[in-house]
């Protein structure tokens, strides 16, 4: 008798307190909402924001959870940045609430639905402060493929993008033993540092080429997503002669002009001269060397094989 006792009692609470949930949404006390930015069809890899919107005429006592999304090819995260304070006035009454964003971007063309989420929060009312659990309405979006970019291998979608390269040391007055490292920055409005493109290092006569494992930063600043993507390539000189490291093209999607835009780092000619047998030896015993000494050549060897070696076991 005792356990049906418990079982009524658990029931009746239960039902009261979806009761209080219903009566408080139904008397506009308690807000939710949740809404895509921007609406309408995107397009593969463009950034999508999901907003959930909480408001209340009093004030939450205690906050909801937000669960992690799991969408099948969608890419779903939380920034570090995801909530935020607002108030408005509805209906003669001013709300105030929390508004909390979850960033998507489809990895694939075609229709998309966001379950709801079940959201438990306390909302303080005149007598005490109410438990109250409620869902969020079903959304949908669909995403496309730019017809622009339909036969690239790689290409990134993005607001705006930005591409730069370096090279250390300048490539000029090499000689046979050298090293020269190819360095290749990347970064992108509202795209992650994992969706920009790879950039290939093809194989050049003449040269020994170490890769290095891609460097991955995501950052937010006032709201907006930054991803930079850093690839870079050292070079060892094996022969004398004219050299030319090949162009490097780069493919980024602008959803709001709908432009497919093309990023092209030229091509390098530097000429490797024939090093003489003891020219770097007479360098370091005259203290006064041409070039680059034996010992850098060495430390950036090193630093290149290292740097393959990292980005193959990481392979």
């Amino acid at each position: 008798m005792n356990r049906v006792w418990l079982l009524l009692s658990v029931l009746l609470l239960q039902t009261a307190a979806a009761q209080d949930a219903d009566d408080l949404i139904a008397n506009g006390n308690l807000r939710v909402r949740a809404y895509l930015e921007p609406e309408g069809e995107i397009y593969i890899g463009q950034q999508l924001q999901l907003y959930i919107e909480i408001a209340t005429d009093t004030w939450l006592t205690q906050p909801p959870r937000y669960p992690e999304l799991d969408l099948a090819g969608v890419i779903a995260l939380q920034p570090a940045q995801a909530g935020g304070n607002f108030s408005e006035r509805a209906g003669g009454k001013t709300y105030a609430g929390v508004r909390h964003r979850y960033l998507l971007y489809p990895q694939r063309a075609g229709e998309f639905v966001i379950p709801p989420f079940t959201l438990t929060m306390a909302v303080a009312t005149d007598a005490q402060p109410v438990e109250v659990t409620t869902s969020t309405a079903v959304l949908r979006f669909s995403a496309r493929m730019p017809a622009a970019a339909a036969d690239l291998s790689q290409f990134v979608t993005s607001s705006r993008l930005t591409v730069t390269e370096t090279y250390e040391p300048a490539p000029e007055g090499l000689k046979v033993g050298d090293a020269i490292t190819r360095t290749v920055t990347i970064k992108a409005d509202n795209a992650l540092a994992l969706l920009l493109p790879e950039v290939r290092f093809t194989p050049v006569d003449g040269l020994q080429v170490y890769p290095a494992q891609a460097r991955l930063t995501d950052s937010t600043e006032r709201g907006r997503y930054r991803g930079q993507r850093v690839n870079a390539v050292t070079y060892v000189l094996e022969q004398a002669g004219d050299i030319e490291l090949p162009a490097i093209e780069l493919y980024w999607w602008q959803p709001d002009e709908q432009i497919l835009h093309t990023e092209t780092l030229p091509a390098v000619r530097f000429n490797v001269a024939q090093a003489l047998p003891d020219e770097s030896l007479n360098g370091l015993e005259s203290g006064q060397p041409s070039g680059e000494t034996w010992l850098s050549i060495l430390g950036r060897w090193a630093r290149a094989v290292l740097d393959w070696l990292l980005a193959h076991l990481a392979g």
